[in-house]
């Protein structure tokens, strides 16, 4: 594996995360309020999760051709991304009462911020799975892929909203 092989999910999620902060940094203090700003940047994380989530995800059901280099790719993203301080992402005032339509974020989570710093450690700890066998087969990709979704799935039970509104 050459050098640019290796780094290449990093290169990704950088250029991800520029298209989308390089914008909101354009933007004055006076322009857009800092809660809109992190209801923006945790927004466009999850879609850059769910970018490389989806085709692993069709990989595993057989929805998707397998192929071992594609989902390492998608793999080592997700574990980059999963690796994200989640406090970043959630700054006090970003809930849904406090910002409803805007998001889906539920109180639970600053009210019971242990329990969701830990649902973000499972969805970390089982990304970082899904990195370590993406290239191992659909079958072992299939297994760690579905208990990811487990992860995922738990923290939105308990700390999003079902809509917007």
């Amino acid at each position: 594996m050459n050098a640019m092989q290796k780094f290449r999910p990093l290169c990704v999620l950088a250029l991800g995360l520029a298209i989308v902060l390089i914008p909101t940094l354009a933007l004055t203090d006076e322009e857009k309020a800092p809660e809109d700003v992190a209801i923006e940047h945790r927004r466009a994380h999850m879609q850059l999760i769910w970018r490389d989530f989806g085709p692993v995800l069709s990989m595993a059901k057989g929805d998707m051709e397998y192929d071992a280099a594609t989902a390492q790719v998608h793999a080592d993203n997700l574990r980059a991304l999963s690796s994200y301080n989640p406090t970043a992402l959630f700054p006090a005032g970003t809930a849904k009462p406090d910002r409803d339509g805007d998001t889906r974020a539920l109180p639970a989570i600053w009210e019971r911020l242990d329990d969701f710093l830990a649902a973000y450690g499972n969805f970390t700890t089982a990304m970082a799975q899904v990195a370590e066998v993406a290239s191992n087969g659909q079958p072992e990709l299939a297994a760690a892929v579905f208990d990811a979704g487990k992860s995922c799935g738990a923290c939105h039970d308990d700390f999003r909203a079902e809509k917007f509104e």
